[in-house]
């Protein structure tokens, strides 16, 4: 089965480098969603499309000395 894997014994400058990677990521992802944004604004078709951007990862960034990315119930779209 899936299994978290423990945080307990990092020590602080660790997880502070593991989120700083993370936010990093997001930080990437953020403006790689703004460049598609801002094209489809120049071609004009901005209004006519729908983007959607989901994910399954972010809430066991540490909580709990917990990581990764196993939740206990999966929601289809």
């Amino acid at each position: 089965g899936r299994q978290f894997l423990l945080r307990a014994g990092w020590d602080p400058g660790r997880y502070q480098d593991s989120l700083r990677r993370y936010y990093h990521l997001i930080s990437g992802m953020d403006a790689a969603i703004s460049m598609v944004l801002a094209k489809l604004e120049e071609a004009g078709v901005a209004d006519n499309n729908l983007v959607i951007y989901t994910s399954d990862n972010g809430y066991h960034c540490g909580d709990q000395v917990l990581q990764g990315k196993c939740c206990l119930m999966i929601l289809p779209l």
